[in-house]
């Protein structure tokens, strides 16, 4: 009998399971999505030559396996949950399974519920779904991983930072804060498998990841400075147009790829689930906690990009956390 349920298969919630099954606590972990491994999934490796670039994808990937393994941890994906009842052991949970709906008592919840994109439409001015060219980094991450040569043997590249952060025009006023870590990752990646490629990043600041900045890696080039707008050329290509801050003068580039990076936002089951639970978020939608996973509800824990922006090896981190203050909970 399972003594937890883990909503929520990304890096958060299958880190959460294996510790509490090393413990000898059962967890069920309920997945929305066809395959768990969250957000991470759809990303690539980023290590070049064989030399790791601490981006976490291959860690989920290795957990995955071994949830799939753990005969203490049940996986449900393509599976959602639709009622949570508070009762004197612990909760109900509910949760349609394909055609089946089953019931489960637990007595301690992880939400681990991870995260979505703001939606690019609410930035018109970057032409994103409008102009061939344009697409999110993690569009970019498919393509190198599915159809790498459909971007051209020596592509020129623009990558922008912040689109809609810090950004009260169809933005979110907060940073992701995570973005100046993963996008040169990337941009090295494209790099490495194109060397022909160019590539200029556009970012605000360097926040908390200015030894990367400072790092100036063959064909990638740093440029402080935000394009307020994509137009699109006669011959097919896009022009960014910035302030740049080396001569103060409005300067024009042409590319073939422009890369958004938009802002993280909470997965989008949080406000249903924590509306479910009585669960307390904050301004932007996010869980509040204490002590990085605890909730205003007793039993009720989160983790992962549910409670802020996060990387994937934060998130990890944050799995971790919640169980051993799951574990706690449950007197283990």
């Amino acid at each position: 009998m399972a003594e937890v349920m883990i909503i929520g298969a990304g890096a958060a919630g299958l880190e959460a399971g294996l510790p509490l099954a090393r413990q000898g606590i059962a967890s069920v972990i309920v997945e929305k999505a066809a395959e768990p491994g969250g957000q991470a999934r759809r990303y690539n490796c980023k290590a070049i030559d064989g030399f790791c670039q601490s981006c976490g994808v291959c860690l989920v990937h290795q957990k995955v396996a071994r949830v799939r393994e753990e005969e203490l941890i049940e996986l449900h994906i393509s599976s959602e949950v639709t009622g949570i009842e508070r009762n004197r052991t612990g909760y109900s949970v509910t949760f349609r399974a394909g055609e089946s709906v089953e019931r489960l008592q637990v007595r301690s919840i992880l939400l681990a519920l991870g995260l979505s994109l703001l939606p690019l439409d609410r930035k018109g001015e970057f032409g994103y779904a409008r102009l061939p060219g344009v697409i999110t980094a993690v569009e970019l991450e498919t393509i190198m991983r599915e159809v790498p040569e459909s971007l051209g043997p020596a592509p020129r590249v623009a990558f922008i930072q912040c689109t809609g952060s810090r950004d009260t025009r169809g933005g979110v006023p907060y940073c992701s804060r995570v973005c100046c870590f993963y996008v040169p990752k990337l941009a090295g990646l494209l790099r490495h498998r194109l060397p022909g490629a160019r590539t200029d990043v556009f970012y605000m600041d360097r926040q908390r990841y200015e030894s990367i900045y400072q790092h100036r890696s063959p064909g990638i080039s740093y440029v402080r400075a935000m394009p307020g707008k994509v137009f699109p050329t006669s011959r097919g290509r896009l022009e960014l147009r910035y302030d740049n801050p080396a001569t103060g003068a409005v300067t024009a580039e042409v590319y073939d790829w422009v890369i958004l990076c938009p802002p993280l936002l909470p997965g989008s089951d949080v406000a249903y689930l924590a509306s479910l639970l009585g669960v307390n978020r904050d301004d932007h939608g996010f869980i509040n906690v204490t002590g990085g996973v605890i909730t205003n509800r007793e039993g009720v824990f989160a983790a992962g990009a549910c409670t802020a922006p996060m990387s994937i090896l934060e998130s990890i981190t944050s799995g971790q956390a919640a169980a051993g203050e799951m574990s706690r909970y449950l007197g283990v």
